[in-house]
Parts: structure tokens; sequence; C-alpha cells
């Protein structure tokens, strides 16, 4: 049941736990993902999906089903407050876990407990010999963050970003602060070199993406389909913003026209 209707968030099902790169791996469900970066220090932790249990029975079981130890996770990121990305962070946090989200979702989530949990904007976070750079993306949540880190292909280094939500939630101000940060996230991107692009619910943005990663078995040799190339990058976020600014547009007619 990986087609059908069960891709809608929050009613998906257990996705196959797969290697997506050398040193990044999928333990998510068919509508929302978590994912897991190998460190030459230990595991890093992207999201908890929606509740202790799936953090338990499938998170955890999809790490071991891919030869990783789950005891060897070190951090846990949320990439924003919304419960299908954060659910399962009271299983984390009984194991003493460090936990890193914005300031500014960490409100949603009973507040700061200390400073080292707080992702800051252009922040560069060292586990072992892996570089994270942290970016604030507001628009999807208040406190909505981006990673980018490197990830191999077969040895070939490219640069990752995982967009933690693009999608503005709220009117026309919320849709203003998402081009903003559309704009942050392109130029930081650019910048970096990133070629891949990988997103909570990839069933909304790309079917291709989402294909390649929940049907293992049908990958091409010598091809991953996540690997976009840096124009294209810069191109999808081109037209997430000018989408984004026809719906300004659209907010503002419909103000003018009750007036």
């Amino acid at each position: 049941m990986l087609d059908g209707p069960n891709t809608a968030n929050g009613k998906g099902d257990a996705a196959p736990p797969s290697q997506l790169f050398d040193n990044l791996y999928y333990v998510g469900k068919t509508d929302v993902g978590a994912w897991v970066l190998k460190t030459s220090d230990g595991l890093v932790l992207f999201d908890t999906l929606n509740n202790p249990d799936e953090a338990a029975n499938i998170v955890v079981p999809g790490m071991r089903k891919l030869g990783l130890d789950p005891n060897q996770v070190k951090l846990v990121v949320l990439t924003h407050f919304h419960n299908d990305h954060t659910g399962g962070l009271p299983y984390f946090r009984a194991k003493g876990l460090r936990v890193m989200v914005s300031e500014a979702d960490w409100g949603q989530l009973g507040g700061v407990p200390n400073p080292e949990s707080v992702i800051h904007d252009g922040q560069v976070l060292n586990v072992g010999e892996t570089s994270i750079t942290f970016l604030l993306i507001p628009g999807h949540t208040p406190g909505t963050i981006a990673a980018m880190f490197p990830v191999f292909d077969r040895g070939q280094r490219h640069v990752a970003v995982l967009a933690g939500g693009i999608g503005p939630t709220g009117g026309v101000d919320m849709h203003r602060t998402a081009i903003a940060s559309i704009a942050h996230l392109s130029a930081a991107a650019k910048q970096a070199g990133a070629d891949v692009v990988i997103d909570p619910h990839e069933a909304i943005i790309d079917s291709t993406a989402w294909g390649y990663i929940m049907h293992p078995e049908e990958r091409k040799p010598n091809q991953n389909d996540l690997i976009v190339s840096t124009d294209r990058f810069q191109r999808f976020t081109q037209m997430l913003s000018t989408c984004m600014q026809a719906r300004v547009a659209m907010y503002e007619q419909k103000a003018d026209s009750s007036r």
C-alpha cells in the first residue's frame, strides 16, 4: 500500500527503511519523513514522526534493519513543531538525547530546555567530521528550519538541503515571510552548491523523489533521483517564490475588493 490515499498526511504507512546515500537513510512513513545522517561520531536523527509508538516501532526498527545502532543516536533535530514531526520526541527525550529546535518553535513544545538546544540561523554544527549548517526559514511555522549537509553517492560528494517545511500557513503575512525565507534558502544553497533537496512530505513536493524513496527495489543502477543539480535546485526555489507571490497578489486583490 505505497501508492494510494495513504500518502495523505496523517494516514501513511510505515515505508520500507532504505539507504538513500552512503551516509543518509530513510526511516519514515509514506506520508511524512524521518532521516538518519551517519557521521564519524554517531547518528543524527531528523524528525520523529507522529507519536512515541511510531518512534519505537517504525524509526528504531528501521535503523536496525539498515544496520544502524539506535544507541548511537547523538542528536535529534526537529524541523518544526507540527506533531507529525515532533510526536515521537518523548521517546527520545526519555533516553536523555540532545534535541535541537528553533527558539520560536520550542515555544510550542514546552519551552527551551537549555541554550544548547536552540537552532540559530547560519549556525554550523560539527558532528564528528560532518558539518551541518542550519537556516531559519519561517513561514510554514514561525521557526521552521532547513539543514544543509554533505551526502555521498558511491563516494561522490553532494550537498543536501533538508527543508523542514516550505508551504506557508496562514494569510498574506505568512506568505510574505515564506517568500523571504525561500530567498534566504536559495542564496545559502547556491553558495553551498546544493544539488540535493529533501522534503518531509515528498509525495506533495516531488513524486519522482517520493517514488525513489518508497520503492528501493525499483531504483536504477548508478542513478540517484534525489540528485537534481544546482541549477534545478535554484529553478525550484524560483518557482516556489513565484507561486507564493501570486498568492500574495490574490490576497491583496481580495482585500482591495472588500473595501
